[in-house]
């Protein structure tokens, strides 16, 4: 089994792929991704990448989603439609309706109109209006909130998923865990507190004929109710305001993350990395042949490796760095790194927010890790020639 790992170009965002080839056979049998998404100024670029990294022929087996953000989810229909619909399961952290319903108000306010078309396909399938008309097998992987969609649709956090088996035993796996990441939800709070109190919101929504708010988490609700989204849509300087505070906070609205390894079931299973960078192959790394995708959670290896993923820790080899590098996710204290890895990173040419952090680097960097940087442009691809020796 050969492995074809790939950091795709895509910017402010996160787009990966793994895809599984039997000797001989040049299609792809298995071929899994985790996330596809990019901010608002690199979109029309990143389509491309993603309508070019699959075709028709393809099937997605497994697309995970680390969370409900803009800039991981925008691309998802385009993908879907890439391959004509042939989806066979989307995994996401176990998701409170409500909160899918203010994803959905917020985007549909910034005009993230394919991010709202997916979303409204995730509420369909909570509230079972269109499970029986799509192929695409939706479950969830739960969490601390174990009452947000029935049972049957749930995935037990950290429960592994048998990919491929050689000689009858389990050779690649994948295991998906849910992480709570209700800060984010507590952030965006504290910017609606602040825009309440430094605007004349609520007299702009009393010309509305909207109801007086009195805090950040009273507005959230109230997004939810029909009748009030429609008069903020109406109202310009409302809908803007809200867009502001919802674009200035890093992780939006969304209480959890999911992470997911993805690599041999046992450290004694012999695979081998060749990475190629800027097209160019390198020599090869004895570096494990497993991922850990984190998406925007915090960079927390000590509770990754210790905790949720400590089976399959001396599996892992590449570690992507979540939140596009950002220094306020990155605690040193709590990644005290045992050993070399590859640490890719994915971001845009020319964010406004710094990403990613140079002290972040250096510090991989000091610890003889290997940070690669993944933006928009074609040549940063990323991308790791796994074989099984």
């Amino acid at each position: 089994m050969k492995v074809i790992r790939t950091f795709h170009p895509v910017g402010q965002g996160a787009f990966f792929s793994e895809r599984f080839y039997e000797e001989g056979n040049p299609q792809a049998k298995y071929n899994i991704v985790y996330d596809c998404g990019t901010s608002w100024g690199t979109i029309t670029k990143a389509k491309k990448v993603v309508s070019q990294a699959f075709d028709k022929e393809d099937t997605i087996d497994y697309l995970f989603i680390s969370h409900l953000d803009y800039d991981h989810v925008s691309l998802v229909e385009t993908l879907i439609d890439t391959v004509e619909r042939k989806v066979r399961n989307i995994i996401l952290p176990l998701i409170n309706k409500n909160e899918v319903i203010i994803s959905i108000s917020l985007n549909y306010i910034s005009n993230h109109f394919e991010t709202v078309k997916f979303l409204n396909r995730i509420l369909g399938y909570i509230d079972d209006n269109n499970k029986n008309r799509s192929n695409i097998n939706i479950a969830f992987v739960g969490g601390d909130d174990g009452n947000s969609v029935d049972k049957t649709k749930t995935l037990a956090s950290g429960k592994e998923i048998i990919l491929h088996k050689n000689q009858d035993e389990p050779d690649w796996v994948l295991i998906p865990h849910n992480m709570s990441m209700r800060a984010r939800r507590r952030e965006l709070v504290k910017r609606l507190d602040k825009m309440l109190a430094e605007t004349d919101f609520n007299k702009e929504a009393e010309k509305s004929g909207l109801p007086f708010v009195r805090s950040g988490e009273t507005l959230l609700n109230q997004l939810m109710e029909e009748e009030y989204f429609a008069g903020i849509i109406k109202n310009k300087k409302l809908r803007n305001a809200i867009k502001s505070a919802y674009e200035k906070t890093a992780g939006g609205v969304n209480e959890n993350s999911l992470l997911l390894y993805s690599g041999p079931a046992k450290d004694s299973i012999p695979y081998k990395i060749w990475p190629i960078q800027h097209f160019i192959y390198r020599h090869v790394i004895t570096l494990k042949a497993g991922c850990l995708y984190t998406g925007d959670s915090d960079c927390n290896v000590k509770e990754w490796r210790n905790g949720m993923y400590s089976s399959v820790w001396e599996n892992i080899g590449t570690i992507q760095l979540p939140h596009h590098g950002s220094v306020k996710s990155f605690d040193v204290k709590k990644n005290d790194l045992d050993r070399k890895y590859y640490f890719p990173v994915s971001c845009g040419s020319t964010n406004s927010y710094g990403h990613p952090s140079g002290k972040v680097l250096a510090y991989l960097m000091t610890r003889n890790c290997l940070p690669q940087i993944v933006t928009e442009m074609a040549n940063t691809v990323f991308m790791q020639n796994i074989m099984r020796w």
